[in-house]
């Protein structure tokens, strides 16, 4: 018979761990810069979060009144208001302990805790890796591309393979996920991982749960890979929430373009910030690429106050910091941020910038980003414990198991794009 005592030690646990703050964001966000920086708003309530925008300015002035009372009366000389409406996004986690492990348990309550703690311990971590992955992308929630030959799963870039971890369920598209005419292969087949090894940048997938290696129905060609359930493609996209990458593209929006309802090509800087493409910086080095970017940001941006903090994948990064090195530039600044994302900082217009190494950021992209216009909303503490009716754990049916919840209302805005920047890195 289970004791009540071994159960009220486990409530005791869980309770614990969600009051104890500084822990949970010491697992949430150790390695996970980007979800450190943004800042966090808890307050968000009702069906969605609407979050205005003002573009634009009032054009009213010249050499005579004639002249400036004409401009004022213009169509577009005036400030512009449009409101982003963003649908409360979900996610989720559970964890699982059999009623026997608590049966077993009985005397050792200390092991068992400890077995506990560890688990949650990394359920967190891995919840925090997973928002880490959905800030850093766009709207498609994609993790990089990659070939398939008899279930083993090469990367383009290998460094990827780190985000098909063991164990994970695995769609794949043709496309990357940002269109609704975008579609899963396969029907949306599952490929099953079941090893790993980013050393080499594969991955190995088996097209049923517990079977061997093998291909999943409709896998074929360069694949982009998803978390089942995350794709954010067909006409009813699963949008959890849109990264960086969709709020700042590195392509510039065009006529039609609808951004949770805005058309951002009307005033393109303010709605989207500030970009150097692939043609802007074809030949040039990636400290001038960082400089020039800062510029630009520094000259054309929306002047907003706030903390400024440069992003690189960790490949370019060290690209960065050995190019820097050569030049015989010592970084007095070097430094660290809270939770130990490693950081350089580069002389710019706009001051000094550090620079970031985030591990899942997208390989050819940097962005200055400005914490001051980035918010991840939610509707109350995320993640939160589903506990509304006073029970931590629920019974799960037909198992002698018992399931502790997860969850959380979430979305994420910037709300001044033109306070930020995109580049293009070769």
């Amino acid at each position: 018979m289970t004791t009540y005592g071994t159960v009220a030690v486990l409530s005791k646990l869980y309770k614990t761990q969600h009051a104890d703050l500084d822990r949970q964001a010491k697992m949430l966000y150790t390695n996970n810069p980007v979800l450190e920086f943004v800042v966090k708003d808890q307050t968000g309530t009702g069906e969605s979060l609407t979050q205005p925008v003002l573009y634009g300015r009032p054009q009213g002035v010249g050499p005579t009144r004639a002249v400036a009372q004409a401009a004022a009366t213009t169509e577009q000389s005036h400030i512009k208001a449009e409101k982003w409406v963003m649908t409360w996004g979900e996610y989720k986690a559970s964890h699982y302990i059999s009623d026997r492990a608590i049966n077993l348990s009985r005397g050792n309550e200390g092991a068992f805790l400890r077995i506990q703690d560890e688990g949650i311990d990394q359920l967190m971590q891995q919840i925090g890796r997973e928002n880490e992955i959905l800030l850093c992308g766009g709207s498609g929630h994609h993790r990089g591309t990659f070939t398939e030959s008899s279930g083993v799963c090469t990367c383009t870039n290998k460094y990827d393979a780190a985000m098909y971890p063991l164990g994970a369920m695995i769609q794949a598209s043709a496309d990357d996920g940002s269109s609704t005419s975008h579609a899963l292969l396969g029907s949306g087949s599952y490929g099953y991982v079941i090893a790993c090894d980013p050393n080499a940048g594969t991955f190995t997938v088996s097209a049923t749960d517990g079977g061997s290696a093998g291909t999943p129905s409709g896998w074929t060609g360069t694949m982009y890979g998803f978390r089942a359930g995350e794709f954010g493609g067909t006409a009813t996209p699963n949008v959890i929430y849109k990264g960086v990458g969709s709020w700042l593209p590195l392509t510039a929006p065009t006529t039609g373009d609808s951004h949770y309802n805005v058309d951002r090509s009307v005033s393109v800087v303010e709605l989207s910030g500030c970009r150097l493409t692939s043609t802007d910086v074809a030949n040039m080095a990636i400290d001038d690429i960082i400089q020039e970017s800062a510029t630009q940001l520094s000259t054309i941006g929306t002047p907003v106050p706030g903390e400024l903090q440069g992003f690189l994948n960790p490949v370019k990064w060290l690209a960065l910091s050995r190019r820097l090195a050569q030049q015989g530039y010592r970084d007095l600044e070097r430094g660290k941020t809270k939770f130990g994302a490693s950081t350089i900082t580069v002389e710019t217009p706009l001051g000094p910038l550090p620079i970031a190494s985030a591990p899942v950021w997208p390989l050819h992209e940097f962005r200055i980003l400005n914490k001051a216009t980035c918010k991840l909303h939610s509707a109350g503490k995320y993640p939160r414990l589903l506990d509304g009716d006073m029970l931590q754990r629920t019974r799960v049916a037909d198992a002698d198991v018992y399931e502790t919840r997860y969850t959380g209302d979430v979305t994420f805005c910037i709300r001044g794009p033109g306070a930020n920047s995109v580049a293009y890195i070769p």
